[in-house]
């Protein structure tokens, strides 16, 4: 499945709300492509919302998500990661959190922690990129990061930006 918006500041946690609740039937889905790059009315409860339904896809393999701009904080970080850590035949991820400013250290450990415990892990991409926006994360927190995900013995392919 693959769904790309960019720059749609129209689309709200409300719009995306439909969409969320199709997700729980679609346990068979191995693949889905999620940009909502510049969506900047998605806030902690779309993620939310998001993440709900990303939990019942048991069959998926393989989750690339653009989240780039949006208004979420610790929340919202911490739903998606709650989500990640049950999709346990994930064998790619890539998020692109740039310009999250709002994300911390213990957003990233919790994050890295996630990508931990999936066995079937392969291939791993992150992209952090803040070009104007103050960031809440320090080296320490990119730094734990780097720790946790150096220790997945499954993964084959590491790709980071930052």
């Amino acid at each position: 499945m693959n769904l790309y918006f960019f720059s749609c500041d129209k689309i709200t946690d409300q719009g995306l709300e439909g969409f969320n609740k199709s997700l729980k039937n679609l346990r068979k889905l191995q693949s889905i492509n999620l940009v909502f790059q510049g969506c900047t009315e998605i806030t902690d409860e779309g993620v939310r919302g998001l993440s709900e339904g990303l939990k019942k896809l048991d069959s998926l393999q393989t989750l690339n998500l653009n989240l780039t701009e949006l208004s979420i904080t610790d929340k919202g970080m911490n739903a998606l990661t709650n989500a990640i850590k049950r999709l346990n035949s994930l064998r790619l991820i890539s998020l692109d959190l740039r310009s999250l400013a709002k994300i911390t250290d213990n957003n990233l450990k919790n994050l890295g922690e996630a990508f931990q415990g999936l066995g079937s892990l392969r291939s791993l991409h992150l992209f952090f990129y803040y070009p104007y926006n103050p960031r809440k994360t320090t080296t320490q927190g990119f730094q734990k990061l780097r720790e946790v995900i150096e220790g997945i013995d499954t993964l084959e392919e590491i790709g980071l930006s930052f």
